[in-house]
């Protein structure tokens, strides 16, 4: 199991240095963990992307729509 900060969590949704690292990473992990807080942590920084124009509303709330249908499906 690897644990994952929202640092990394959002390096599986969003395209940033690292990214393809840390899926490959991910993709291989027997099971991924990450503290409560990351769900608020992981909505503020795609806020972050939106106010700082990386992202439009639509596109921000397909990936806050896709990272809890994650959380829900383990």
């Amino acid at each position: 199991m690897i644990y994952l900060d929202t640092c990394y969590i959002i390096k599986c949704y969003l395209t940033e240095n690292g990214s393809a690292e840390v899926r490959r990473l991910t993709a291989a992990a027997d099971g991924l963990a990450s503290c409560t807080l990351a769900k608020v942590e992981f909505a503020a920084a795609v806020h972050r992307q939106m106010r700082e124009s990386r992202l439009d509303a639509k596109q921000a709330t397909q990936v806050l729509d896709s990272f809890e249908s994650d959380c829900l499906n383990g």
